[in-house]
């Protein structure tokens, strides 16, 4: 039996052949993180949302539809963190967290599934939070079935290695930093972890899907172009209530779209607040 912390782990990297069993583990981590309703989990299928949407009416999973995006908040939110750490006098979350139990700093876990279909943009993004943003907790775990065309994520500092059968002792090498996942039986979910300096081999468990709920089935099908007319007429209703929120005055951009929509993330909150904005420039 093996179990990993999170905050243990650090930043994991998880490969493997199509079909043995990557993705399964990919869903089986991020069960386990919203089972422990303690980390706030985003979630980057590239697959447009066709394995991540399930979890998408959790409170604590956030769908991440443009990754570009979503990491440019993110590098927001480490910013912020960053002062927050800076004022306490505390160098990183989980000092804070230990001094401050009662106004503690959610640990973020990113989820990027398909990783080596990211663009350079992106990909650079996701190095920068794997080498810098520990401190402001988060946790990157990014998985991929093609190491060799996602070799600056496989280069960065990602402490915890997953490994399913591969071809080929070269890809072993790209994700373990050895032989070894080349000669695993081809069995579904085999593997081998380089965690804490260790490698061990296992056997992964079998992991149940979830049906995506009614509501997120329709936002999937309004996202694909279903639903027009309903997302007009809801879009006139809200565009009414940034009027007159605008005419109130008080309330900043970002405050108009939290009173609205309430928290937010990824591209859902940069295009509600371009919504805000040009709304706020006709009035002016």
């Amino acid at each position: 039996d093996m179990w990993i912390n999170l905050l243990e782990g650090d930043s994991f990297l998880l490969s493997g052949s199509r079909g043995m069993g990557k993705t399964g583990e990919v869903h089986g981590w991020i069960q386990a993180l919203l089972n422990g309703c303690s980390v706030e989990v985003y979630g980057f299928d590239g697959k447009r949302g066709v394995e991540f949407s399930r979890y998408a009416s959790h409170p604590r999973f956030h769908m991440v539809h443009k990754l570009g995006i979503a990491l440019a908040e993110m590098k927001e939110i480490a910013a912020s963190r960053r002062q927050q750490l800076l004022k306490s006098g505390q160098p990183n979350l989980l000092l804070y967290n230990q001094k401050n139990p009662d106004n503690m700093m959610t640990p973020i876990a990113l989820v990027v599934d398909e990783a080596a279909l990211t663009n350079d943009e992106e990909k650079a993004a996701l190095v920068e939070i794997v080498e810098r943003e520990r401190d402001t907790g988060f946790y990157p775990i990014l998985a991929t079935n093609r190491p060799e065309a996602s070799a600056l994520l496989v280069k960065s500092n990602l402490v915890t290695r997953v490994c399913f059968p591969v071809p080929s002792y070269y890809a072993s090498q790209m994700v373990l930093g050895m032989n070894g996942a080349e000669s695993l039986p081809k069995i579904q979910g085999r593997g081998l972890i380089v965690f804490q300096a260790k490698v061990t081999e296992f056997q992964s468990f079998r992991v149940t899907y979830p049906e995506p709920d009614e509501e997120t089935v329709r936002m999937m099908t309004e996202q694909e172009g279903g639903g027009e007319q309903q997302k007009a007429e809801g879009g006139r209703q809200v565009e009414d209530r940034i009027r007159e929120l605008v005419k109130a005055g008080g309330l900043s951009m970002t405050g108009i779209v939290r009173a609205i929509w309430g928290s937010g993330a990824g591209d859902a909150f940069t295009k509600r607040s371009e919504l805000v904005k040009k709304i706020m420039l006709e009035g002016a």
